[in-house]
């Protein structure tokens, strides 16, 4: 069998070794195991291979490549006549060093028994600590399928679950492992049954088959914890890894062992056999808000997808040609991604080459404005454990920093002839008015590039899949729907998958974009920030009308606003990202944990925050009505977003949204976030809103973190809600005329008199005292312009009274209130 195959079946193998713990735990039990696989689980896993999900297996595979799989099964007793098992036995010693043993006090804790009793998932952001401060361990998932909805991936308290007084609506929260696994081999023969029928066997197509199953043991493992309490074993490993993250990752650890030692080498812990990559894509918050020329929402668009898919579309790009699977891909997002493969002396002359071959992609298409900063780092299979883990990812950014001075380093001679390579064909040359860096023929309206991103923001809202392509396809020939990465490979907008696809050999992956259900005819699915307004049907607009189903340009977003018409633009991250991954998790680092942390962080941000945008536009009947959503995702990815919406309804929206954070992420205190709120005229250049919001998010970062700067105040989030509260009264009051909009002029001047101590162009900041003359001017004028006695007592109460307590808010009442009672 050739190497490439082979190498894909011994990833299949690791990715099926512990399936048995799946099918245990749904009832399942085998009691003739000890002699041959030592435990009962991995029998259960051969069993679950040999027989619950034989009939898909053998639609697209041999019978002889079937055996291969089952032999992960072995690998706690492996053959030592068979190689296969050996390499799965030790992938799994290295994968598993990250299990926690947490010892049971004598008095075992409430939920210590419930979690004993119901065995649960627990979410690894419990275990994230930067302070002192102890999480209370409380929070588990449901047992479900997979999706970007509130009530699947957000965590249960164990509080609430364990208090409802009903059973039934207590184990409706928590899921069952019966049903899941039902579900689950129902789905997994019935797909690759339609593979099969089809004539997509795994020795024709490995990528799609491989991938398949890859998204089908996510959908359905992502919630079931890889090792729990055991009594039978004596163990009691804290279950805050998925069997999905564990086994992805030892599948990735035993295609290196096999890459590396082969069959007949035996397998050395303390050899560098592991070559680990990490990739930062620079340049493109930059290059995605370069846009001066309408239509600018469109082009938005487009440009963010595009900087989106660039990750995905390098990595995979790599791991294909280097001959490795996706579980290779230890994380693509948010413009990094990692991979790990063996370190010979063949994958590194390769990796080189493909590293250059995307650096002459991005230097003849971007012109440099895109690079990539490379860092690299080899080590053995023992530093993959708990102890020596953190290590590693010290030593690999620092490698990754020393490669940001390095950009473009493998065609640094070749680089003018690269740059100049698209542009020398033109004849008669003019610069593209609407991206103002790349040149376009004269009596074009724009360059090929902002005319392919017009391209796709203009069928993005269509697009139900996404078809990877290592080359052009006959089957698919809109090129208005094209994507072209040059020898990278090609990516397609599709509206439908059929068949055909599915057949083609030039296409590898076929995915659906932010839903895991109905994957017939498709190899998986992808989640990305991706909501847009569109209008649900044609509305009116005296400058531009919007046809039913394209997206709303930012003139309508604005009207949408009350009071003035204005849009927000609103960015947020996660704060100490970089100490949460490098020292949050004290001494229970490991290359599964991070995994299974970058992925769930990343997932809020590129799943669920669709949700969320629909969801609270749906919650406005008036506009729900108009459009789908309020709210233009223009970033989301990793553990940042950037968001366009109507100027009044995206500071209510930024507070769900860190709502919803500290949800997901089990109100651990340490994970915050931090955001940067402006709000502009819909005409005004994004490229400076971009630039003005990026500003006030860093003063959020530099006055503590876990707040917003928004109108020149910057407000803690939990006093965030009291401040639009505030506002909102004080808007009600003025246009109730209780309280004239000339206050808020007056109070401006006030402050410039007697409270600012220091102005910056981006927050304003107070004295710790102010002059005691600002009562008596106050008190002055609320006697004599204000009646209504309701109005006197707010004024006089936020005004007065409060102002040492306000006073980091003051200014963002003021001016929410002025735009709020406009027109």
């Amino acid at each position: 069998m050739e190497k490439n195959k082979m190498l894909y079946l011994v990833a299949l193998s690791g990715l099926f070794h512990d399936i048995g713990k799946f099918f245990q735990r749904a009832g399942e039990s085998q009691t003739d195991y000890k002699n041959t696989f030592k435990y009962q689980h991995a029998a259960l896993s051969f069993k679950a291979i040999e027989e619950e999900l034989k009939e898909g297996l053998s639609a697209v595979f041999t019978e002889e490549e079937i055996n291969i799989i089952k032999d992960g099964t072995y690998h706690h007793n492996p053959d030592p006549n068979k190689p296969i098992q050996k390499i799965l036995q030790k992938a799994d010693h290295f994968s598993s060093s990250e299990r926690l043993e947490e010892a049971l006090s004598q008095e075992i804790s409430h939920i210590d028994q419930f979690m004993q009793r119901y065995p649960r998932l627990r979410t690894v952001f419990e275990n994230v600590s930067l302070s002192k401060n102890q999480n209370e361990k409380r929070f588990f998932y449901k047992l479900t399928k997979l999706s970007i909805k509130k009530e699947d991936i957000f965590p249960k308290d164990y509080y609430l679950i364990s208090q409802q007084p009903s059973q039934q609506e207590r184990e409706k929260n928590l899921g069952s492992y019966k049903s899941l696994w039902e579900d689950f081999k129902k789905e997994f023969n019935s797909t690759l049954k339609h593979f099969g029928f089809l004539g997509v066997k795994f020795s024709d197509y490995p990528e799609k088959v491989f991938e398949i199953i890859y998204n089908l043991l996510y959908k359905y493992t992502w919630c079931v914890p890889a090792s729990i309490y055991d009594n039978t074993n004596k163990n009691n490993h804290y279950p805050d890894v998925s069997l999905f993250d564990h086994s992805r990752v030892l599948s990735a650890v035993a295609s290196i062992l096999y890459d590396y030692f082969g069959i007949n080498r035996n397998i050395d812990n303390q050899e560098k056999s592991i070559l680990h990559l990490k990739v930062d894509i620079s340049g493109i918050q930059n290059f995605i808000y370069t846009v001066y020329k309408r239509p600018v929402a469109k082009i938005l668009r487009g440009r963010s997808f595009f900087v989106a898919l660039l990750p995905d579309v390098f990595s995979r790009y790599i791991v294909r040609n280097l001959g490795y699977t996706i579980t290779n891909i230890l994380y693509s997002g948010g413009g990094v991604f990692e991979i790990i493969v063996a370190n010979t002396d063949e994958n590194k002359s390769k990796l080189k080459d493909l590293l250059a071959k995307i650096e002459e992609y991005l230097l003849t298409e971007f012109e440099g404005e895109i690079g990539l900063s490379v860092g690299m780092y080899e080590y053995s299979p023992t530093d993959l454990s708990v102890g020596n883990y953190g290590q590693v990812l010290q030593k690999l950014n620092e490698n990754l920093d020393n490669g940001k001075r390095r950009k473009f380093i493998n065609t640094i001679t070749k680089a003018v002839e690269l740059i100049n390579k698209r542009t020398s064909q033109l004849k008669q040359k003019q610069l593209c008015p609407t991206c103002r860096t790349y040149l376009t023929e004269e009596g074009n309206e724009l360059c090929d590039t902002c005319q392919l991103f017009s391209n796709v923001g203009k069928n993005l809202p269509s697009t139900k899949y996404l078809i990877f392509a290592t080359n052009h396809t006959q089957n698919f020939i809109d090129p208005e729907r094209t994507i072209s990465f040059g020898e990278l490979g090609v990516v397609y907008l599709a509206e439908d998958t059929d068949q055909r696809f599915l057949k083609d050999k030039n296409i590898t992956s076929i995915l659906k974009i932010n839903e895991t259900e109905s994957l017939q005819n498709s190899t998986g699915f992808k989640f990305l920030g991706i909501t847009v307004p569109k209008a649900k049907v044609d509305l009116d607009d005296e400058e531009e009308p919007v046809a039913k189903g394209q997206i709303l340009h930012f003139e309508y977003i604005a009207k949408l606003s009350q009071g003035d018409e204005r849009i927000g633009i609103l960015r947020m991250d996660v704060d100490n990202l970089g100490r949460i991954f490098s020292e949050g998790l004290k001494g229970k680092i490991s290359i599964s944990r991070i995994s299974t942390l970058s992925r769930m962080m990343d997932l809020f941000f590129t799943g669920y925050l669709n949700t969320l945008c629909l969801e609270d536009t749906a919650e406005k009947n008036d506009i729900s009505q108009k459009v789908n959503s309020m709210y233009y995702i223009v970033y989301a990815g990793g553990d940042d977003l950037f968001i366009i919406g109507p100027w009044n309804y995206l500071l209510e929206f930024a507070k769900k949204i860190n709502q919803a954070f500290r949800e997901y992420t089990a109100t651990n205190t340490d994970i915050t976030l931090s955001a940067g709120y402006v709000q502009t005229k819909p005409k005004y250049p994004i490229r400076i809103s971009a630039e003005l919001s990026a500003r006030a998010e860093e003063v959020s970062k530099t006055s503590g973190k876990n707040r917003i700067t928004a109108f020149k105040n910057t407000i803690q989030w939990e006093r965030f809600k009291d401040a639009l509260d505030k506002s909102e009264k004080l808007s009600e009051l003025i246009k109730d005329k209780k309280i004239s909009r000339g206050f808020i002029h007056y109070y401006k001047s006030l402050q410039e008199r007697f409270l600012i101590q220091d102005k910056k162009p981006d927050v304003i900041i107070y004295k710790v005292k102010p002059d005691p003359m600002v009562y008596p001017y106050t008190q002055y004028y609320i006697a004599r312009n204000v009646s209504d006695e309701t109005a006197k007592e707010f004024l006089e109460q936020e005004f007065i009274i409060n102002l040492e307590k306000n006073k980091d808010m003051s200014d963002f009442i003021l001016n929410y209130s002025f735009l709020k009672t406009r027109n």
